[in-house]
This record gives C-alpha cells, structure tokens and sequence, in this order.
C-alpha cells in the first residue's frame, strides 16, 4: 500500500502510447516505475508523466502491479524484524529499545539511547486506544526519557467510550438490515476491516444480526489480511487476547469476497476507505449517495476533500463532488467506538511515567495549529519543554 499511494516527492513514470485509449474509457492508465518490469519492458511508444503518486489516479493512471512488487521487494530485503524486549545496536554510540502498544498488531514505540551523551529521545508512534478485542492493553513504561516525541491525533479531547458502543453498532446494523437497506461500511483495510468482521460475527453469533446475513467484501487486501488474522497471527502469541487467541478474531467462511463491486439489497458491504475515492468507483458512489435505500456506516477517518469525507460530513440535501452537485439521500452514520488512537488522559499517563523528561514535542495533530494543544501541555507538565514542530522547519532537540 506504500508503495502504491505513498508520496515520494516528483518521479517520472513511463506508460505505453497504445493504451491512451483506456483513460477517454475511464479505465485508467497503466503507468511504470522500474526498468526492469517485464510488462514495462515490452512497451515499444512511451509515454512519459512526471508527477506524485497520490496524483496519479486524479490523473487517469494506475501504478503497474508488477511494479509495485518489485519495489516492495527491494525494500523487504532491508528490513531486519525485531522483537519488543532489549537493547539493539543502531550503531557505535546509539541503541534502540521497543516497546508494544495497542494501536494495531505490530505497532510499537521507539526509545533512542545515545551512548555517548546519554540522552534518550522516545517517539510514541501511534498510541493504542486499547479498544481493540484483539490486543491488550498498553504497558507502563518505567524508562528514564529526555525528550519525547508524541502523537496528538485527539488534540487534548476526552472522549466517554460507551461500554457499550459496540453494541449498538452491531443492533443499528441489524435495524438497518431489517429495513431493507443496502448497508455500505467504507474502512481502513488494516485491522480496522477486521474488527469490523469481528464486530459482525458476533452480532450473528448472538442472535443480534439476523441469522444467514451476508457479508461481503470488495478489497483483496482485505482477503489476504483476513487470512493472516484467522492463521499467522494466532500462532504469535505475544499481546494478544486470550479470546483472539481461543475462538480467533471471526468466522471466516461468514464473509465473502465476490467478484466485481455490485452492492445489493440486504447485505453488509465493507469496502477500503478508499474506494470511495476510486476513480472507478465515483460513478457509482454518486448513484449510491442519492439512494434512500442506501446507508452508510463510516467508523473511519475519512479526508474531508474525497468523496468519503464529503459523505461522512454531508450536514444538508445535496453533496458537492467534482463541481457538481447531487441529492444526499442516502442515510449516514458514524460511530468513534473503532478509534486506534489513544485519548489525550492515556497519553498524559504514558508521559507522567517518563523519569526527567525534559521535552515533549506534539505531532499528528490533524490540522490543529497546536496553540490550545501546547497550553494544556504547558498545565499539564509543568517545567517541561512543549514544543509544537512546524513543517519543512528543522527543530533543534
């Protein structure tokens, strides 16, 4: 997924003359970025664009899959895995130590440790809500920290997480089935459309959602992740729930992956977020956004300049999408109950537990300017550093 919707700056892509055609059929481009592609390699006209990834698919183009293996193969073959747990040596002077956090499996915080000035300097990654059913909760970590880089998703809201908020995801899906709705759940492919399947499984195991429901699915991300849940990661142990780890995270033969992208009255679909911005999938979001028989469920962040973000924010009767404006009929729904991220008093915590902290710089802080953020740090921390880092600005630690 990074290779294909990352932004690496300006690259020059190459593609064949012959297939211009696709792109007046609306169906995009095929564009290469390595030399030694074996489809690439048979283009005898080339074209060229230079532009950035995220702006290929506005443009018309699609990165070549073969492409995008052999790229992501270059970059596998660098990478060393490392278990949370000991020091391991970066180089001469500087060690790292990981540490687990819950946002999603795998995901952990990085401690710095410079030998030589003995400072250390924390970046938190993304820190776990702890509302996943698959993981448990965040640690105490009881290091010594200098300065601490953090995320600040949340600014400093507090929100009440519902006990039972899941719950009433899993009873509006089953209201919503019950009036004949095409049910539509556009979500992060990774962990998210998994606990989603979770959520699902067991409102049919408890009777919640009717019996014989189907789920499908339309992302083959999603298929191969959905078997990396139900297999590999099972086998892992490490901070996973007892109750991942007995009865698995869903039934897997509940769900299915049919071919093409029709949606159809009385099932739940869940798509990637982003396929609500697909360029082949606008036609038909503009037809589903006009249907009062349609509903969508969004429980994903979703940018407010896509086509997901204008749904999931839509306040009145008409959307606005490419300069044109449609009737929102279709009813919308969201729920915060799936959130990764960790609150503003979880983060606190974390940072309280730090020995002499002396810095705290606060990223990821979703065009929030930072100003309140900083002031309530300042209160909150007294007699450490808040610093509030600017784009493109290098900072001094």
């Amino acid at each position: 997924m990074a290779v294909k919707y990352g932004d690496f700056g300006m690259e020059n892509f190459y593609y064949s003359k012959n297939n211009v055609k696709n792109r007046f059929a609306g169906k995009g481009i095929a564009v290469h970025s390595m030399p030694g592609c074996e489809y690439g390699s048979q283009i005898g006209k080339k074209g060229l664009v230079k532009c950035r990834r995220p702006e290929l698919g506005p443009k018309g183009y699609f990165l070549c899959g073969k492409c995008a293996e052999m790229e992501a193969a270059e970059t596998m073959e660098n990478i060393v895995i490392v278990k949370p747990g000991g020091d391991v040596k970066i180089s001469d002077t500087v060690d790292a130590e990981f540490f687990y956090t819950s946002h999603l499996p795998g995901s952990v915080m990085t401690l710095l440790k410079d030998k030589k000035s003995g400072r250390n300097v924390l970046y938190s990654g993304d820190v776990g809500s702890d509302l996943s059913p698959f993981l448990t909760h965040n640690p105490l970590i009881k290091r010594r920290v200098d300065i601490a880089i953090v995320e600040a998703t949340y600014g400093t809201a507090e929100r009440t997480d519902e006990p039972d908020a899941r719950l009433k995801f899993r009873e509006y899906v089953a209201k919503k089935l019950k009036e004949g709705k095409r049910i539509i759940i556009p979500v992060f492919v990774l962990d998210k459309s998994q606990q989603v399947f979770y959520e699902l499984s067991k409102g049919i195991r408890d009777a919640v959602i009717p019996l014989g429901t189907k789920i499908t699915a339309f992302s083959p991300s999603m298929e191969a992740l959905n078997a990396l849940y139900c297999g590999q990661l099972r086998k892992e142990k490490g901070n996973f729930t007892g109750d991942f780890l007995s009865n698995g995270p869903f039934d897997p033969a509940q769900i299915k992956f049919p071919k093409g992208n029709k949606i159809v009255f009385g099932d739940i679909s869940v798509i990637s977020s982003g396929a609500v911005d697909h360029i082949l999938s606008k036609a038909e979001m503009k037809k589903l956004i006009g249907d009062k028989n349609c509903c969508f469920i969004f429980i994903s962040y979703q940018d407010p300049e896509t086509v997901g973000g204008i749904i999931s924010g839509n306040t009145g009767n008409m959307v606005e999408i490419g300069g044109k404006s449609y009737a929102a009929n279709a009813e919308v729904m969201k729920f915060d109950c799936f959130s990764s991220h960790a609150q503003y008093g979880r983060i606190m915590s974390m940072l309280r537990g730090f020995e002499g902290l002396k810095k705290v710089l606060v990223v990821h802080l979703e065009g929030n300017s930072g100003g309140d953020v900083k002031k309530k740090y300042m209160v909150d921390l007294p007699g450490v550093k808040i610093i509030i880092p600017q784009p493109y600005v290098k900072t001094d630690l």
